[in-house]
């Protein structure tokens, strides 16, 4: 276990097997998932930071220079493990040798961070807020405190914008006027980027008919030329002014409030790094996205509805929220859900906006209460040893690569198929979101882990193309300050000898990471093909036991799992279980 544990501190990954299959026969007999849980950013790994940009392989396996790579000083020449393509240093690397290492190629340097982004080209997040007011007026006090809060939590030249929303949505403008000024949008239907750009001029036509986002606005600025009018707009607003009808509810137009934050971003700063954070009293009653009516008499859809499919307008509105989910996921951009109400308002229909983007989700009873108050700002968290940079990263993007007897069947986490299916790494069987090697990751921290599942590719007759297998994680993203990162991890797992049999692959298994990796499966399966997720675990436990445990016929006490697999059955419920709830 002290081998596991060091592999996550230093890389941020634990295999589920660290003694891999020899062959696809020998995996299909393992019945254990074959895959890892990758934290990228994980807590308290030190990672080497380089500001120069990495040393590519020049075959197709788009890997870099990393410590396996067979070096010859004398001509310069680097070995790529993967594809054993030989590479000519360039001439910057004139200077190595055996005692003068690069970063990259030092043993211990499995992971490794570059810096790809000039400071002259650095250019800071965005942050909208999407407030609701339908509110009593100590909810709004509470939440415009909140928010104002948060600004001074933010770096100074962070871009900021307003929307709010009730029966009518409106978009603030924060410069280039005098007065508070906002544009008024339907509460009935959605906005797409081409009427943002039509009525406000937000991006740029280019020859083509398309939009190309320009980030020259007056909606989405830099916190340090509009803090002092986005206080004082957030300090005068007050609960939406159009009269409630006797037996009705107020008109909430959230869905229409969402698909205009989404158009204005996507106009201003598509592909780098931007938050959309939704704030939310209740469901919404009016527009695209309705969950139910304004009408008292229609109570909301309960749990049997749901299950039973009866639920009126949930069809409707969970795929407009996909359908939002797919486009403001390709800009990499996050949505934070902040829903702050003693009746639901509508999660269900709108969590594939966070699952797709690695957005936040708060429930709490009121926004003045504590658990939204410091979840809330605890988003902002700085770094220790950078107090002026969050914690935060966002417009990732995670890519795997593999040498020839591995290939990338899927991965499960909130993230967002790249359909990246072209390298020969991809394999045709998918776990997961498969069919890629490459994922968007709009949001992610610390915490934010991925399960990635591998199959071996190599026939029982065919001959080894490598020693080891290899992989390599490429995970790139826009760090709070603006910069641009990459952040590459390698490693390699040797494969075990078919002679040795079940024996072989006991003494590198991971019960722990197996179980994860296993109920990741299980809850994934539930979600879109409604499959019996206990009887899948049951059945791949069976499995389990069938294949490794000792047992005498007639004899039920000398049943024995080998000490590696002893605590995978209970193993297995626990983590099944912290998953659903992670999911709900």
């Amino acid at each position: 276990m002290d081998y596991f544990y060091q592999k996550e501190d230093s890389d941020g990954i634990r295999f589920s097997v660290n003694v891999w299959p020899a062959n696809k026969t020998e995996q299909a007999k393992m019945n254990l998932p074959l895959g890892c849980m990758y934290t990228p950013l994980k807590r308290g790994t030190y990672v080497q930071k380089v500001a120069y940009e990495p040393l590519q392989c020049k075959g197709n396996c788009r890997t870099y220079l990393n410590p396996y790579c067979a070096v010859d000083f004398n001509s310069k020449v680097w070995g790529c493990p993967f594809c054993l393509q030989r590479n000519q240093f360039p001439p910057n690397y004139s200077g190595i040798s055996q005692t003068q290492l690069p970063a990259e190629l030092m043993p211990q340097m499995t992971t490794i961070e570059y810096q790809i982004t000039k400071p002259n080209e650095r250019l800071a997040p965005a942050f909208l807020f999407v407030v609701d007011t339908c509110l009593r007026d100590e909810e709004l006090q509470a939440l415009k405190d909140s928010i104002i809060q948060s600004l001074d939590l933010m770096p100074q030249n962070a871009n900021v914008g307003l929307i709010t929303y009730g029966t009518v949505v409106q978009l603030w403008q924060l410069t280039g006027t005098t007065v508070a000024t906002s544009y008024a949008f339907s509460n009935k239907k959605a906005v797409s980027s081409r009427e943002v750009f039509e009525m406000l001029g937000l991006g740029t036509l280019l020859k083509d008919n398309r939009i190309q986002a320009n980030t020259n606005n007056n909606f989405v600025v830099p916190m340090e030329s509009c803090q002092d009018t986005l206080i004082s707009i957030l300090e005068h607003l007050e609960p939406d002014p159009f009269p409630i009808g006797k037996h009705k509810r107020p008109q909430r137009a959230t869905g229409a409030a969402v698909s205009v934050a989404i158009s204005v971003l996507e106009n201003t700063f598509a592909g780098l790094g931007g938050r959309v954070m939704v704030f939310m009293g209740g469901p919404c009653t009016i527009g695209p996205g309705m969950v139910v009516s304004d009408d008292l008499k229609e109570s909301i859809r309960s749990h049997h509805e749901i299950k039973k499919e009866l639920a009126k307008h949930m069809h409707t509105s969970v795929k407009f929220y996909e359908e939002l989910a797919e486009r403001v996921a390709q800009n990499m951009h996050a949505v934070d859900l902040f829903a702050c109400s003693l009746d639901q308002v509508g999660l269900l229909e709108m969590k594939q906006l966070s699952k797709e983007t690695g957005g936040i989700i708060i429930q709490a009873d009121s926004f003045d209460h504590e658990i939204f108050i410091k979840s809330f700002a605890k988003m902002f968290d700085c770094q220790e040893a950078h107090p002026d940079d969050m914690k935060m990263a966002l417009a990732g993007k995670i890519e795997v690569y593999s040498s020839r007897d591995v290939r990338v069947t899927g991965a499960i986490g909130h993230m967002n198929n790249m359909h990246q299916n072209s390298h020969p790494c991809v394999s045709d069987n998918e776990v997961g979101s498969g069919n890629t090697n490459a994922w968007r990751v709009a949001s992610l921290d610390d915490n934010s882990t991925y399960a990635v599942f591998f199959e071996v590719s190599r026939g029982e007759k065919d001959a080894m193309a490598s020693q080891n297998g290899m992989i390599q994680f490429q995970t790139s993203y826009q760090h709070s300050n603006g910069s641009r990162v990459l952040r590459i991890t390698t490693v390699a797992h040797t494969f075990a000898d078919p002679a040795q049999g079940a024996r072989g692959l006991v003494a590198g298994v991971d019960q722990e990471t197996c179980a994860a990796l296993l109920a990741r499966i299980a809850v994934y399966k539930s979600e879109r093909e409604d499959a019996d997720s206990l009887r899948l675990l049951d059945t791949s436990l069976i499995k389990v036991c069938q294949r490794y445990a000792d047992f005498h016929k007639g004899n039920a006490m000398s049943f024995q799992l080998p000490a590696e697999l002893a605590l995978y059955p209970p193993l297995i419920r626990v983590t099944f279980y912290f998953s659903c709830m992670g999911r709900e």
